[in-house]
């Protein structure tokens, strides 16, 4: 499951990492953090990109109550809400 702070995350071809699309620069285009830059670039001059798909936005953390456990028996240490406002369990495997 994949979040970012946008909602959207950057492809790029088979084998490589997609990453975040952290914010959006004055033309609109999708801005990733790149380390061999040491900053934000633009995710289209990165190679292999390959484009963009929506992932999910986080809202908020909520603690979950003592106890809580998912289908599977895992204990849920909280939910995080996402723009959509669905509530996914935090477990350790998160």
């Amino acid at each position: 499951m994949s979040w970012s702070p946008t909602g959207y995350e950057a492809f790029f071809e088979e084998g490589l990492p997609s990453r975040d699309i952290e914010r959006w620069d004055a033309e609109g285009r999708p801005l990733v953090v790149s380390e061999e830059h040491r900053g934000l670039v633009r995710a289209e001059d990165l190679p292999g990109f390959t484009g963009i798909d929506i992932c999910h936005r986080p809202m908020a953390v909520v603690p979950a109550a003592a106890g809580t456990t998912t289908a599977e028996g895992r204990p849920v240490r909280a939910w995080m809400v996402d723009a959509d406002s669905f509530a996914y369990p935090v477990t350790e495997d998160f």
